[in-house]
Parts: structure tokens; sequence; C-alpha cells
């Protein structure tokens, strides 16, 4: 095998790799957005992957692979949006709405994941599959801190009357 055929074969090896561990985090990320739907017992696709490129639908709210990036710190990055609205009825253009976008920084680590939330330094180690005590300390660290943004005073809300985005952070 000559030198150029072994670069070629380091870069075929490199992304196959890269493409690897991208599959594998958005399986997990998906893994967790829908445990947060069950832990919240949240409507269906109110809780969704955020992109730059489009917005959540039905069909591609769960669509991980499409939101993953990856970033500089090493950590795959995913942004995660959860629908607010003041209506029980459900989502007409009245209803006063707002968006929470977190995004979670996620790392394979052994046969799991550390998972994140950005702006906070908590890190859980969680099961690549299932369900476990640790994915439950994740959940509920994340609702308290949504709680807690609403909770501090001062904060002014649908100012302007328009659907709000919100990015709830430490």
């Amino acid at each position: 095998m000559s030198k150029f055929d072994e670069i070629r074969q380091a870069y075929v090896d490199a992304r196959k790799g890269f493409f690897a561990q991208r599959d594998a985090s958005a399986a997990f990320a998906l893994n967790l957005i829908e445990g947060m739907e069950r832990y919240l017992e949240c409507p269906p696709y109110l809780i969704h992957f955020l992109t730059n490129v489009r917005q959540a639908t039905a069909a591609t709210a769960h669509d991980a692979r499409g939101a993953v990036v990856y970033g500089s710190d090493g950590l795959w990055h995913f942004t995660v949006g959860m629908e607010l609205i003041d209506n029980q009825e459900g989502f007409h253009k009245n209803a006063a709405r707002q968006t929470l976008a977190f995004e979670l920084l996620v790392q394979a680590e052994g046969t799991g994941f550390s998972v994140g939330f950005k702006g906070w330094r908590d890190r859980f180690t969680l099961p690549a599959t299932g369900d476990s005590p640790e994915q439950t300390r994740l959940y509920d660290f994340w609702f308290q801190r949504i709680l807690d943004s609403y909770l501090q005073p001062g904060h002014r809300f649908f100012e302007d009357m328009a659907d709000s985005d919100r990015a709830v952070r430490a």
C-alpha cells in the first residue's frame, strides 16, 4: 500500500467513524426527547429538535440527525424546543405561545453518554438506551430549571403580543 493509499484509508476510516458517532448521538438524543415527553406527560411533538434550516413539523420534529452539530468543544450539540401555549384547546392564531429553547451537550462515554445543558455545569451519565434513575434526575433538573425561569421576578412576557422565543439559561 502506498503512503497516499494510507492517507486515503485514514480519511475514509475517520469519516465513517464521525458519521457513526453522529448517528449514535442522534439516536440517543431522540430517545432523550421521547423520554422528556413521557416524563412531562406532554402532547406529542411539543418537544422537538430545532434547526437553523427549517421549522419543526409533526413529520420532522423528531429528526435528530438534521439537528446535530459537532462543536469545537468536542461535544455534539442539539437544540431542543418546547412549545408552550396559554390555551388548553390547542394552537390557533390568537393563542399566546412561547418556544423555550435548550441546547443539549452530548458526548459518548463508554457504553452510554454524558449529557448536560449549555449554561450549566451539571452533567448526567446515562445509558445509551432505556430508562434509568439518572435519566429521571436529568429530567427533574430540566423541569426545575424551566419552573425557576418563570418564577424569577422582573420578567415581562408578550409585551408586543407576538409569538416569542426564549432560551432558558443559567
